[in-house]
């Protein structure tokens, strides 16, 4: 059954076209992902089924028994409430009912009449059948799961933050229980626990989602419908974003094979008429092709995006188990009071550590306390080797001055690079034409990190501290990145909430939860089947069945003795990196692939780095 429709949906801003005749149709308890990269229109629609902002042509049909609830901070009623005042007052319905069960009790003391028993009665039924007896059992509830234990509940929320006050909008909004949810990036500022937790909540949800999320594995765990918005127009996908991925490719493959017979047919179309025009006899026959061929709907080539950054980050150290950087009983904190146990952690190269944990847990201050004892209380915190650069990654990108444009900012920082080396670089990281000459403080979250990694891209880093490096990211760019970070021969150090980027770059994972952390070889999926995150306590994070389980991707290092083995698999080693380099080279040439041959070419770079990967770790058994 339909409850959401959008028919021939047109904007535009300043005459630049956003949405081009959007159509769709969304059915009951549907659960729906709107996809696409930055700037194609995704948020504008959102805003456009809430009314926020009016479409120029077109029109949506919403069924009138459904009520829609958006996630915006204007669902606050007033930040002078205290935290349970704002959280009652989404049951605003039951305050009513209950108020005049309260009048009728008074009444019944006085008279007796059997229309206020009646009333009282009827009344009293609502109120049980609405959850009057348990929603204030359900606040609760719901206010833990988003990080607001009892001692958030007087304060007023003029006094949060802005991330508290987005919990406190989206807890609220989830109490209300509207049939129809309307989601514009949900998982921001919320931590990995209760990110998993809302996944569980949000796919048992009894009414409609409708969402826009940069967060693949949320979008995987939860959709059931994916519109994709390319090119300002919208194509409906059934299935989750996996599943969209592979249609999309086969959608492609189908297309280009039409396309494929349809110009074999015209060229012989072409063929026959210029044969038989020039012939007195042929000529009507000729003429009935050109008819043909002219009522022909003429199918367009097929092509790909390829948004590829065609650049690496390279290192000056050895890639093998070189000691970088020792922490022994560390302590931080602020106002001598620290915010962990002490920390013990030795970093090497090619450690690709990724610092996780709940809200206000001191991730990124163990990040910058690692990096330059900022906020050190005691303990020993050292790089073991001389001169060892690093480069620091902000949430808030202050390193780039608003006032430069992309090309200034690459230029400045390198004067003997002429024009044309400043624009290939630029290049290589999406940025052609015009746009290397948009000011720092014009470019969107996105393409603020791309320029930042074009810098890093320019200098041999030893150490790479990078605090939440995804955020704004489209999937495509994250993609790219990702790639990037993984193939990076040097350190990183980082604080990000993103499992399809950690499960991506991170080889160890340090967890932080209530003055407490473990440390696990790994990648995130690797942790999480050995720690359960639902727990309130660190303590009772083991999963009882994995206790004795040790890390998949970690080899026996006992193996002694067995230079002229070591030695092979060096040779072999150096071999397969050159095979990736000539592989990559020619991936990445001018030369235009079509959709399976760019596969075909993925595919082999993918199982090449597999095949270094397994090699470095059987290395790694020698050290």
């Amino acid at each position: 059954m339909a409850i959401l429709s959008v028919n021939n949906l047109y904007k535009s801003y300043n005459g630049n076209v956003i949405l081009d005749d959007i159509s769709f149709t969304i059915n009951k308890n549907d659960k729906v992902a709107i996809v696409g990269d930055n700037g194609e229109g995704k948020t504008t629609l959102l805003k456009i089924l809430t009314k926020e902002i009016e479409a120029d042509k077109g029109n949506i049909y919403i069924d009138d028994n459904n009520v829609i609830g958006y996630l915006s901070q204007n669902i606050i009623n007033d930040v002078s409430n205290t935290l349970l005042e704002e959280m009652e007052s989404a049951f605003l319905d039951l305050h009513k009912i209950a108020k005049e069960m309260n009048e009728l009790v008074d009444k019944m003391a006085i008279y007796e009449n059997k229309q206020y028993i009646e009333r009282y009665s009827y009344l009293q039924e609502l109120y049980l059948n609405k959850g009057g007896y348990e929603y204030q059992y359900q606040i609760k509830q719901m206010l833990n799961k988003f990080g607001f234990d009892e001692s958030y509940y007087q304060r007023t929320l003029k006094s949060f933050s802005g991330g508290e006050r987005t919990r406190v909008a989206f807890a609220k909004l989830l109490l209300k229980n509207p049939s129809i949810l309307l989601l514009d990036e949900p998982t921001n500022h919320l931590d990995l626990a209760m990110i998993e937790w809302l996944e569980k909540y949000l796919k048992s949800y009894s009414g409609t989602i409708v969402l826009v999320s940069h967060d693949q594995v949320f979008i995987d765990n939860i959709v059931t419908k994916i519109i994709e918005i390319e090119n300002h127009k919208a194509t409906m996908y059934t299935g989750n974003y996996s599943t969209y991925v592979i249609e999309k490719q086969q959608n492609y493959e189908h297309l280009l094979k039409s396309y494929k017979v349809q110009e074999k047919e015209i060229k012989r179309y072409e063929m026959l008429i210029r044969k038989f025009k020039p012939k007195p006899t042929k000529t009507s026959f000729a003429q009935q092709l050109e008819k043909k061929l002219d009522k022909m709907e003429k199918i367009e080539l097929p092509k790909i995006k390829k948004k590829n950054i065609h650049a690496k980050l390279e290192s000056n150290l050895s890639p093998y188990n070189v000691k970088l950087h020792v922490c022994e009983n560390l302590l931080f904190g602020y106002n001598n009071v620290a915010l962990t146990e002490p920390l013990n952690l030795l970093i090497k190269n090619q450690d690709k550590i990724c610092i996780m944990g709940k809200n206000g847990s001191g991730k990124t201050t163990m990040l910058k306390c690692i990096m330059q004892n900022e906020n050190k209380i005691s303990g020993f915190n050292n790089d073991l080797r001389d001169n060892i650069k690093y480069f620091y990654f902000d949430q808030t990108q202050e390193i780039l001055n608003p006032d430069l444009t992309l090309f200034d900012t690459i230029h400045d920082e390198f004067p003997l690079m002429n024009d044309s080396e400043v624009r290939n670089i630029l290049g290589r990281f999406l940025f052609s034409d015009d746009e290397v000459f948009k000011y720092n403080s014009d470019l969107s979250g996105g393409e603020k990190i791309r320029l930042i990694f074009a810098i890093i891209s320019l200098r041999n880093y030893d150490i790479l501290y990078l605090d939440e490096p995804t955020n704004h990211l489209d999937f495509t760019t994250k993609r790219v990145i990702s790639d990037i970070l993984e193939d990076y021969p040097g350190t990183i150090v980082m604080v990000s909430h993103d499992r399809y980027f950690v499960n991506r770059v991170a080889n160890k994972i340090i967890y932080l939860m209530n003055k407490k952390f473990i440390i696990e070889d790994g990648n995130y999926d690797h942790f999480i089947s050995l720690h359960d995150l639902s727990s309130d306590s660190i303590n009772f994070m083991n999963k009882k069945d994995n206790i004795k389980a040790k890390p998949q991707n970690i080899i026996n290092k006992n193996n002694k003795n067995l230079t002229k083995e070591k030695i092979k698999l060096e040779q072999k080693l150096e071999m397969l990196l050159n095979e990736l380099d000539e592989l990559n080279n020619n991936i990445n040439d001018d030369k235009e692939y079509n959709w399976i041959d760019y596969q075909n070419m993925q595919k082999q770079i993918e199982n090449k780095e597999q095949e270094i990967d397994e090699l470095i770790k059987k290395l790694e058994s020698y050290n």
